[in-house]
């Protein structure tokens, strides 16, 4: 199903004017007023199909369609601070690049700096969940390609010296 819960509605992502992703959720009656007095739709309450929470799941489809339409005619930073406004619950869903940027993920440090065995400094992942008694801390990187053929292939697998070269001089391993 997705994003949908076939019980709750509106409760989707939607894509905004400028291809930002938001995330969106009224299904509540008294969100639902106030979701659609900020679309200037308070005749979608009249409507019997979207009138009832129930009626609004079971026509979801057709309210998700409805609202996707409405959503793609503004930038995701005035409909977010509409439903802020309104007490509609609402997010922007970040892609790569906002994570890099957001102030919360660097002040959680969910994205450090490490350096690989080549030296070679990048990006990686943080400690998640970051708990104040126990926060945890990342000790090394990621090992590079092939770094432990040897343990697994010889150690583990008890291949030989000679069957181990072998592989390598295939380019199998």
């Amino acid at each position: 199903m997705g994003n949908v819960n076939p019980l709750i509605a509106p409760a989707e992502t939607f894509v905004t004017k400028d291809n930002q992703w938001l995330v969106l959720h009224a299904a509540t009656d008294n969100v639902w007023k106030r979701f659609i007095r900020v679309m200037g739709r308070e005749d979608l309450d009249e409507n019997p199909k979207f009138n009832t929470q129930r009626g609004r799941a079971k026509n979801q489809h057709e309210l998700h369609a409805l609202i996707a339409e409405w959503v793609k005619q503004f930038k995701a930073e005035e409909l977010l601070a509409s439903f802020e406004k309104a007490g509609v619950p609402s997010t922007k869903i970040n892609n790569i690049a906002d994570i890099f940027q957001d102030p919360q993920f660097q002040a959680r440090e969910n994205i450090i700096e490490t350096t690989l065995s080549s030296g070679r400094k990048i990006k990686t992942m943080g400690i998640v969940p970051k708990l104040s008694a126990s926060p945890g801390r990342v000790e090394f990187a990621a090992p590079s390609l092939g770094q432990h053929n040897e343990e697994i292939y010889r150690g583990r697998l008890h291949l030989s010296a000679e069957e181990f070269q072998d592989l390598r001089e295939r380019g199998i391993i």
